[in-house]
């Protein structure tokens, strides 16, 4: 998988909610800040950095939704 395919791939939401964390827990994990989880989430904007993109894609492997 290429992390350019990232965003279309994953649904923030689901994957926090999955991994049982709160937006502000999510973000923790994720190196981010709690309203940058809010507007992925709402659809505001997409994750853009690579290491983040990174992050994601480990997360989601672990929760087994990929």
């Amino acid at each position: 998988m290429t992390y350019d395919k990232v965003n279309d791939m994953i649904n923030i939401k689901e994957l926090r909610e999955k991994l049982g964390l709160t937006p502000e827990q999510f973000a923790h994990k994720v190196g981010v800040n709690w309203r940058t989880v809010y507007r992925w989430e709402s659809g505001e904007s997409k994750p853009k950095s690579l290491a983040v993109k990174r992050q994601l894609v480990r997360l989601e492997n672990k929760s087994g939704l990929l």
